[in-house]
């Protein structure tokens, strides 16, 4: 049931993902340690730095957004930023709860893919860019 779950992960559908996310929490929180092991080994692992290059996306998408609203807004701008930050907003609820499932090993996963898919490679180099500016 996981393995075919996450096939879907990243479905156009939020219900899916919703779906998806439900499916994988409620296998997180089986407290077996097979089963951690099992979600924690290749190439299961894929599934989380994915799921951290689609949430990376989705904040480039915001950011896209944004910057297209302040050059030209348009009647359906906000609506679209707000879904847009709730979408962001259910992935870090999300990241949280798998994060706070007490699997050590996912813990590190989802953490070190943040680091190397978003912090090191697009925030560190923006603050940079800003304080040159300063």
């Amino acid at each position: 049931l996981y393995v075919e779950a996450i096939r879907f992960a990243f479905h156009e559908e939020s219900m899916v993902r919703t779906a998806v996310r439900t499916v994988t929490l409620n296998v997180y929180h089986v407290g077996d340690e097979c089963v951690n092991r099992y979600i924690a080994s290749a190439p299961h692992t894929n599934y989380f730095s994915n799921l951290v290059s689609f949430f990376r996306n989705q904040c480039m998408d915001l950011n896209r957004l944004v910057s297209e609203t302040l050059k030209n807004p348009g009647p359906d701008s906000t609506s679209a930023i707000i879904a847009a930050v709730d979408e962001i907003e259910d992935n870090l609820y999300y990241f949280s709860d798998v994060i706070s499932a007490g699997i050590p090993d996912v813990g590190r996963l989802i953490t070190d893919s943040i680091l190397m898919l978003l912090i090191f490679p697009i925030l560190l180099p923006s603050l940079r860019l800003l304080d040159v500016n300063v």
